[in-house]
């Protein structure tokens, strides 16, 4: 058996699979950490909500665009490189953040941030694909998962703490200083997971448009837009969460960091179940479940705040939504990359968080419907999104049924 057939079998080790989870979390952390800061940075720059809620877009742009370009080349050059190079980047883009004198140059800054930190993202999914195969994907995919809903539990209360103290510019220190070290601990733990032989034998031009090849196997656009659709969910709150808690609920800072976690345990928690129960259950049946439990709590959240806005019923239905997201993306993202062959994981994975990222960017200007973020465009927004997830789903079993027929 090759080296390489070996990996998968055994699946991805656990010390790697920890070290680019929580380069994958450096996103969460980026767009949660500072939530809590937003009305102390509209006071301080004298600009409006939606000005300050462009540096969560733009981040999130710069995120998309990176994985993109980062996933492709990956392909053709391999994992390694790329991740470090790009780990570097995010610290960079933190620095220039934190000392920003203006919102353009913060502008600016997130989006370099957000080009470096797609490296850890894009290439940890593919890092595990490259050594792990079928359930074992799905379930590591989880554990990643797990490892990184730590950090939008820790990311808003330790901002809220932390806001008071030193400011949104000492949290955007804070982050630089988590790149950094995760790029030591990168740089000594984490291989290249694709050897020469398996690297795509392509020009870098070609490469540049080999992401959009995927797109024609019916399979992985379903589940990749499935994932995407079920993530834009989730953001739908993340990116609305500080001004419905704080601005229309009265939540102080801490407490909305608070009440802020309880959504990333109910993440946690359901990314836990899912790979305790993969193994005994096919991954359709958890996916079914999920979307099912998805749909409900996005279904309930429009309905609550239509009819009589609450903050229990707000909180505890947008609890129900994550998890049910918990149980639909790490499997949709595994169905998706395991329907490629192995020289366009990179490619794959790139799409996956090119789309992931284009909705994030969308979803902030979409909960301003009506002219400001409320419970109910928030909820709306949800809603539209979990429908959409229920017909990638839908769609992605036909398709992939008749792939295989």
């Amino acid at each position: 058996m090759s080296k390489a057939n070996s990996s998968s079998a055994e699946g991805t080790p656990l010390n790697i699979v920890i070290v680019v989870a929580c380069l994958t979390g450096a996103s969460p952390l980026a767009t949660d950490m500072y939530l809590a800061a937003f009305p102390a940075m509209r006071s301080e720059f004298g600009v409006s909500s939606g000005a300050v809620q462009l540096t969560i877009t733009l981040f999130m742009l710069g995120f998309g665009v990176g994985q993109y370009l980062i996933g492709a080349l990956s392909d053709l050059w391999g994992r390694r490189g790329l991740l470090l190079g790009g780990t570097v980047l995010a610290v960079a883009g933190s620095v220039l953040a934190a000392v920003a004198p203006t919102i353009e140059l913060l502008w600016l800054a997130r989006l370099i941030q957000g080009l470096g930190t797609a490296s850890g993202a894009v290439l940890g999914r593919a890092i595990v694909a490259d050594t792990s195969r079928g359930f074992r994907l799905a379930k590591q995919l989880s554990l990643m998962m797990m490892i990184q809903g730590v950090l939008p539990i820790v990311a808003p209360v330790l901002g809220s703490l932390l806001a008071g103290v030193i400011g949104w510019r000492g949290i955007m220190w804070v982050i630089a200083g988590y790149s950094a070290i995760l790029l030591v601990f990168a740089i000594f733990i984490v291989p290249e997971t694709l050897p020469g032989e398996r690297r795509a034998r392509i020009s870098v031009g070609r490469a540049m448009t080999a992401p959009l090849d995927v797109l024609r196997s019916g399979p992985f656009l379903c589940f990749a837009l499935g994932f995407v659709t079920a993530f834009g969910v989730l953001f739908s709150y993340i990116s609305g969460s500080s001004f419905v808690l704080q601005s229309v609920f009265g939540l102080s800072q801490t407490s909305y960091g608070l009440v802020f976690a309880i959504n990333a345990l109910a993440m946690i928690t359901g990314s836990s179940l899912n790979a305790r129960l993969l193994g005994h259950y096919k991954q359709r049946q958890l996916i079914k479940v999920g979307a099912i439990t998805l749909l409900t709590g996005c279904t309930a959240t429009a309905l609550g705040a239509l009819i009589h806005p609450n903050i229990v019923l707000f909180v505890a239905t947008v609890t129900m939504a994550s998890l049910g997201v918990a149980f639909v993306m790490p499997n949709m993202t595994s169905l998706a990359l395991a329907s490629l062959s192995g020289d366009k994981q990179g490619s794959g994975s790139a799409m996956i968080g090119t789309g992931q990222s284009l909705v994030a960017a969308s979803t902030a200007p979409l909960v301003q419907i009506g002219g400001a973020v409320s419970p109910l465009s928030v909820g709306a927004v949800m809603l539209c999104f979990s429908l959409l997830t229920v017909c990638a789903v839908t769609f992605g079993f036909r398709s992939a049924t008749s792939a295989a027929s």
